[in-house]
């Protein structure tokens, strides 16, 4: 049986890795509008949460939770933008 510690750490990584995309997405959308609002704002509308979430999920504000459905958007949308399927 695993330890707690070793699933708190695939845990971090993997939020680790979702917000690394969203922060890739964020900042492809800015590149794109010349805007990191209009970026937090495009990403939010293609992955189903508000801009201010966005925001504070890619800044590591403790007040954006990610979810299942949220976090699989992040990295379908990631993927599919990228073309990677890591």
């Amino acid at each position: 049986m695993e330890s707690e510690t070793d699933d708190q750490k695939r845990s971090t990584e993997l939020l680790d890795e979702v917000r690394r995309a969203a922060s890739a997405l964020v900042e492809r959308e800015a590149m794109h509008w010349h805007s990191r609002m209009v970026g937090y704002e495009m990403v939010g509308a293609m992955i189903g949460a508000s801009p201010i979430w966005v925001r504070r999920f890619v800044n590591r504000d403790e007040r954006a939770t990610l979810n299942y459905v949220v976090g699989h958007n992040i990295m379908a949308l990631y993927r599919r933008v990228t073309g990677k399927t890591e």
